[in-house]
């Protein structure tokens, strides 16, 4: 689609998700940020995102954040709230999120493992990519 929301010929849709603050020039390669700075926002941010730990920053991290998106659709609100970003860093790396079922008892039971998966704080018990969480919710319908 362009600009005015009018379909171009010849084109599929494609939706593509992208967080503009952590960004880097391509056409130059110089960075906006510095390497080992803890970035994104807090309550979507992995522990090891939250801890800064770069190095270990693959695909489960973005596994924690799909579930904590999920986890906010389905609860009505973030797994880790607090007053201060500080706060909620340190919930995201120490504390667990209260189960969806006591916050939403409406909400489907099985999807609480699921989601209580994405958000573990060990990355190699989530599931290894959005594609594998996709295959885990599918198995729900």
């Amino acid at each position: 689609m362009d600009a005015s929301g009018e379909r171009v010929p010849g084109t599929t849709d494609r939706v593509f998700l992208a967080d503009f603050g952590l960004a880097k020039s391509v056409s130059t390669g110089s960075r906006f940020t510095r390497t080992g700075q803890a970035l994104g926002t807090p309550a979507y941010m992995s522990p090891e995102q939250a801890r800064g730990d770069s190095a270990t920053l693959g695909p489960d991290s973005d596994v924690w954040a799909l579930g904590a998106v999920l986890y906010e659709a389905l609860a009505g609100r973030a797994p880790f709230e607090g007053v201060t970003e500080a706060e909620i860093v340190g919930k995201v790396i120490l504390s667990e999120p209260a189960p969806i079922g006591r916050l939403r008892p409406d909400v489907p039971r099985a999807l609480e493992p699921v989601i209580r998966a994405c958000l573990a704080k060990d990355p190699r018990r989530r599931p290894g990519s959005g594609s594998a969480l996709a295959t885990d919710l599918d198995r729900l319908l």
